[in-house]
């Protein structure tokens, strides 16, 4: 067995007999002929000094004193005495990361009741009634666990460090009395449960309180769990105030980042408690780093990861991240619009600032008139607004009506929770009563859609997509009883928007028409799509776009914000794209397969290669013609790296964090799997679709491209001309006249 450093000590009794500690061994007097009488004794004694240092239990015969630990069975975490300022009358009873040098702390007995460990005495103990406690010199309990209700007797349950971190009082069948982890202090780590409700005790211990200051870990301003008033979100309170507030819960939350050229994800999920407790389990992937999530004495929430290169800790995560994060930052109605370059405040749609800083927040444009009078905008990657309803059951036509039917409700929110156990209920209809506070526009994927409630005013102030209970124009002869939901603009404003349809605002022409850009009242600029008079085609086309686009609305789909029917006139409004459509961006002459460009040769498998180029475009965020040191396309860029076993090089930054890298270097093979030069190498889409829902389907190795080939064909062609010239050299000595 491997010693540590006390491995040159003897094992001594102090002054409580049961308890073997360590002493510093004194000059051996012993005679020379008598050690080998001694040696047995000697072996025992340094045996259990070994026992001591690597044990992971306390029994009611063994307590705990300062200078001693116990270590977990795998030797991942270590408990016992320690002292921040190097004075014994401060010393706390904690654990920490026994394997790594940077002495870290995740969970503290007496944080607020330090003790002296200087007088004999001291000692963390486990009774005879399964308690652990921790008393000073003159036998005051300055800590207890407070577990003996539940356990019984305690003869034969015992205190045990988990490699998990968590510290255990099991019973003989091993079941946990008490453990650590439902008591916690300003640190998460893999395993433990946050509370997301605030119903009962449990759930008040299952919260986070950061610490005084960088060295003292009493019990500071700023905390962080479950919000009384709403369940399924997490607040930090700086005192009584709120600081920052994570969106109400949607189940979704993973991170990913690397970590030596591997990956890793860390999932935040739901699990159900009693009743209707909720609570987030942290968990990490096999192979990842060590992960702890602490609640800084700054008030900062923050994901640390342990860095082997640096031998310390990175921060990947961390909230607030910006001013816009700050609870309540832009006052009610108003949200922080954290997509802008420089995050500003701004009115919800149909509200206006009362003053110029949005300290007041916002107010309405237009009083709402309830009923038919009222719409629904949405309102697309939001943070969900604070002091909401949670109600249960529903499915999202169920969520709407719980908002629409109740005149005092100005906005609702749905979602289907996801990561969540079996136990739960997985739908989470929000609705709103009052003022929307903390709101915020994100520009990622973790926001939701809001469903805000505004007066109708179809054309005007609204730049959200109007979703419910619209005043909608329907001509009978043409849409039938086809209910579009979407608003009519006037043919006057569309005539100011577009100047007339004026070339100069012309943006393109099509077989059914000419697009248009526009500029509606409050500065608005929308595209504007004429459908040609003469069109045989036009009102079918007109009829089809409308009635489609009214049910399918999605992120990437350019919105449809209403239609107008003038006399023979027929247009459709949609959000104007500055940036053009993406097809601007994709596809060309790099998509089409080797057999199609040089031969006309067309096939599915042509399809193929075009998605494994589109797949090789969204891995690294270079375009197929990208220009490449030593390589003339994205291709033989790929191909060369994932050759070396370098495929995470071509991996952009900007998804290395959020998503798992063994994922992405699959993507990589199977795009190159896709781009091989013989049709008949390539997979079909089928078991393209097949192989990226299955991860552990293995993938066949992709050939070479055809460019190295040729390329190594040509240098071995050039080098066999060079050589055969040299050969054919003749060698003149050349002498001095």
């Amino acid at each position: 067995m491997a010693l540590s450093y006390r491995q040159k000590f003897f094992c001594q009794n102090r002054q409580d007999k049961n308890h073997i500690s360590v002493k510093s061994g004194r000059k051996n007097l012993i005679p020379t002929g008598m050690a080998y009488l001694y040696l047995p004794v000697f072996i025992f004694l340094l045996s259990m000094a070994c026992s001591c240092q690597s044990d992971d239990r306390l029994t009611p015969a063994k307590p705990l004193l300062p200078g001693d630990m116990l270590i977990s069975h795998g030797g991942v975490f270590a408990l016992g005495f320690f002292s921040l300022t190097n004075s014994s009358s401060s010393s706390y009873v904690g654990i920490w990361y026994n394997n790594i040098p940077e002495r870290t702390y995740v969970w503290i007995a007496n944080r607020d009741n330090p003790i002296t460990t200087d007088v004999p005495g001291t000692k963390l103990a486990f009774t005879n009634s399964s308690d652990l406690v921790l008393l000073d010199s003159t036998g005051h309990t300055i800590w207890m666990t407070r577990s003996s209700i539940s356990a019984g007797g305690g003869g034969t349950a015992a205190v045990v460090l988990l490699d998990s971190g968590n510290l255990v009082i099991q019973s003989i069948d091993g079941t946990a009395i008490w453990e650590s982890f439902d008591h916690l202090t300003d640190t998460v780590i893999p395993g433990v449960s946050l509370s997301l409700s605030s119903s009962d005790a449990a759930a008040s211990a299952r919260r986070l309180v950061a610490w005084k200051g960088p060295d003292d870990p009493s019990s500071g301003n700023f905390s962080m769990g479950g919000d009384s008033s709403s369940d399924l979100q997490i607040v930090t309170w700086n005192g009584t105030r709120p600081f920052w507030r994570r969106a109400a819960w949607g189940g979704e939350v993973t991170f990913g980042t690397f970590e030596d050229n591997t990956s890793f994800t860390m999932y935040e999920t739901i699990t159900g408690g009693t009743g209707d407790d909720y609570y987030i389990k942290l968990t990490v992937s096999d192979g990842a780093p060590i992960i702890r999530v602490s609640l800084d004495y700054t008030g900062l929430f923050t994901y640390r990861r342990w860095n082997l290169k640096t031998s310390s800790w990175t921060v990947f995560v961390q909230f607030p991240s910006s001013a816009c994060d700050r609870y309540a930052f832009c006052g009610p109605f108003a949200y922080c619009d954290s997509t802008e370059t420089v995050p500003s405040c701004k009115c919800l749609d149909g509200f206006e600032p009362i003053g110029l800083d949005f300290s007041q927040g916002c107010r309405r444009k237009e009083e709402l008139k309830c009923g038919d009078g009222d719409t629904f905008l949405t309102l697309p990657t939001m943070k969900t607004p604070d002091k909401f309803l949670y109600i249960k059951n529903r499915s999202f036509d169920q969520c709407t009506a719980e908002c629409s039917n109740n005149c005092s409700c100005t906005a609702y929110a749905y979602d289907n929770l996801q990561n969540v156990d079996s136990t739960i209920d997985t739908t989470r209809c929000l609705v709103w009563m009052g003022e929307l506070i903390d709101a915020e526009k994100f520009g990622n994927t973790f926001g939701e859609n809001l469903y805000l409630r505004v007066s109708s005013s179809p054309g005007k102030h609204q730049t959200g997509n109007v979703q419910n209970n619209l005043l909608c124009l329907n001509p009978p002869n043409e849409f039938g009883n086809e209910n579009l939901d979407f608003p009519s603009f006037s043919f006057e404003d569309i005539i100011i928007a577009t100047n007339n349809f004026s070339d100069y605002k012309l943006l393109g022409e099509g077989g059914f028409g000419k697009v248009y850009k526009g500029v509606l009242e409050g500065g608005k600029e929308v595209a504007v799509k004429r459908l040609s008079k003469g069109s045989v085609q036009g009102i079918q086309e007109f009829r089809n776009e409308v009635v489609l686009i009214a049910k399918l609305q999605h992120r990437n789909l350019v919105r449809l914000l209403g239609f107008c029917i003038h006399e023979d006139e027929k247009l459709l409004i949609y959000e104007y794209l500055p940036n053009k459509s993406l097809d601007a961006f994709l596809f060309g002459i790099g998509y089409m397969s080797p057999e199609y460009a040089m031969q006309g040769s067309f096939s599915v498998k042509s399809d193929t290669y075009a998605f494994g180029v589109l797949l090789l475009e969204i891995v690294s965020s270079l375009k197929i013609s990208s220009s490449l040191i030593n390589f003339p396309n994205l291709i033989a860029y790929a191909w060369s790296l994932w050759k070396d076993g370098n495929a995470w090089e071509l991996v952009d930054s900007s998804i290395s964090v959020s998503c798992s890298l063994q994922e992405l270097v699959r993507c990589i093979q199977l795009g190159l799997l896709c781009v091989q030069d013989h049709p008949n190498a390539r997979p079909l889409m089928s078991s393209i679709v097949f192989m990226l829902e299955n991860e552990t389907a293995p993938l066949p190795t992709p050939r070479e491209p055809l460019y190295f080939t040729v390329r190594n064909y040509e240098t071995d062609r050039s080098n066999e001309s060079v050589q055969r010239y040299l050969n054919n050299m003749s060698i003149t000595t050349l002498e001095a006249r």
